[in-house]
């Protein structure tokens, strides 16, 4: 949507996908960029919301992706190539995080003038699974322990500075996020990854709906972002550091639109994924479901599903 800051006019989001990370966001994002009439930026996760003039310092670099924008004018600069009349997205999962949701419900209140007209996506998956598959694409990079003692280990951490993408549990507790989103923002609808997974013709003809789009587009279903660990871990990380490419060949940034250079990385993610990942061991499955129980209880009740399936 067009609004009017300081006197000039900007283009800012129509809708936001706030997460939760692990929970198909990655393809969802991708099915309303194929939209004719949605514009997202390339880059899928810019996280203004969650870090608005206020840089993140995190002993273990950010971990959120190859972009993060603290700048407003910088983030409306990304929205800019929006054609006129288009609806315009944007999606980053650190403003589902339990550390973080609360001051972007808040910095969207102070960036966003036409705030009460926003709308917002949000897609929940099995917290016991989101939690395992978080700890799995870690262990690409720094994670280095068991996965239950990489749960009971990030008190520790977030004292040391880590980044929260390293908090396992913070982001598969749903309700209070969840609750916080449906009271600022009406016009909040909210999916779960078995609808992704077993029906996403019908998800994203009521999602096309619900932002006022043609919902008869049908997109090119794929699976993105799957969690994997790599074999050769120190080149791999080596490999998918980012800024490594740029900073050897100045070039690239220059011939190829960063999205482009996203997806050069994730061929080489998959060149290096093994054939088969952990398991989650029934010990660890029944522990987290104890923990997750009440949770979950009043995620569904929240959002008028049933979920005992994920009890099970």
């Amino acid at each position: 949507m067009q609004v009017e800051v300081q006197g000039q006019t900007l283009k800012l989001p129509d809708f936001l996908l706030v997460g939760a990370a692990k929970s198909g966001t990655t393809s969802l994002a991708d099915y309303l960029r194929q939209h004719p009439q949605i514009f997202m930026p390339e880059e899928k996760e810019l996280h203004f919301f969650a870090f608005a003039a206020e840089p993140p310092s995190y002993s273990t670099s950010h971990c959120l992706g190859p972009v993060l924008v603290t700048d407003f004018h910088e983030y409306a600069r990304y929205l800019s190539p929006a054609p006129n009349g288009a609806v315009i997205g944007e999606a980053s999962v650190s403003y589902f995080l339990r550390h973080l949701y609360r001051r972007c419900i808040q910095n969207i209140q102070k960036f966003h003038p036409r705030w009460q007209e926003l709308k917002i996506v949000i897609i929940l998956r099995n917290p016991i699974e989101r939690a395992f598959s978080a700890y799995v694409s870690q262990l690409s990079y720094l994670e280095s322990k068991p996965f239950r003692q990489a749960i009971e280990a990030w008190r520790k951490r977030e004292e040391e500075g880590w980044s929260p993408v390293y908090d396992y549990l913070g982001g598969s507790f749903y309700a209070e996020p969840l609750s916080a989103y449906k009271r600022t923002f009406p016009k909040t609808r909210v999916y779960l990854f078995e609808d992704l997974r077993d029906r996403p013709e019908w998800l994203m003809r009521d999602l096309y709906q619900f932002l006022s789009v043609n919902p008869g587009f049908s997109p090119e279903f794929k699976k993105l972002n799957p969690s994997m660990v790599p074999v050769l871990k120190p080149l791999f990380r080596l490999l998918t550091k980012p800024g490594l490419v740029s900073s050897v060949f100045p070039f690239v940034d220059s011939l190829l639109p960063l999205r482009q250079r996203v997806e050069m990385v994730d061929r080489i993610r998959t060149l290096f994924r093994r054939a088969s990942k952990p398991q989650m061991k029934k010990e660890d499955r029944d522990y987290l479901k104890a923990l997750f129980r009440e949770d979950i209880l009043r995620t569904q009740e929240l959002i008028g599903r049933d979920l005992s399936e994920w009890l099970q």
